[in-house]
């Protein structure tokens, strides 16, 4: 006696196989493809982290470092024409300036640049080394990194 056993895939299962693999790519490819918002987001944590790691930095030294803001770059400087740029701890003779990506703009407050510092209590300091009463609020694509007066904590806001 035979048994008949066959095996494999019906047509239904297989277009439904097709049809759920077709819409899962259509949703996830485009995602894939645009990094803009991912690399928007990773430059906005970079720069707070750099601008936090001035703030140590001035503490550490128990001096003032500054910090130099373009519309594409942040520089962390020992002197606030940025002659002497401060190492970047994680390459070797290298300087801490980071670059934004090209779709990118960073936004500081009164025009194309800013100069600011942190004194070495970490109090932040205008170009001139006077602490400053009022907050620095810098805007990278719809985020902001404020710097409180007085204390000079560094932290961000959605806007």
């Amino acid at each position: 006696m035979r048994v008949n056993q066959n095996s494999g895939f019906t047509l239904v299962e297989v277009v439904a196989v097709i049809v759920i693999l077709g819409t899962l790519a259509s949703v996830a490819v485009p995602r894939f493809l645009d990094r803009g918002a991912e690399d928007a987001r990773g430059f906005f944590d970079q720069a707070q982290s750099v601008i936090r790691y001035a703030q140590k930095k001035a503490i550490a030294r128990r001096g003032t470092i500054f910090v130099y803001i373009t519309g594409n770059t942040i520089s962390v400087c020992f002197d606030n024409r940025c002659a002497n740029p401060v190492p970047d701890p994680s390459a070797v003779g290298g300087s801490l300036i980071i670059t934004a990506p090209s779709d990118v703009m960073i936004a500081p407050p009164g025009g194309i640049s800013l100069v600011f510092g942190f004194n070495g209590l970490g109090s932040p300091v205008n170009a001139s080394s006077v602490v400053l009463v009022a907050g620095i609020t810098v805007g990278i694509m719809g985020r902001a990194i404020i710097i409180e007066p007085e204390t000079g904590y560094v932290h961000s806001r959605v806007n």
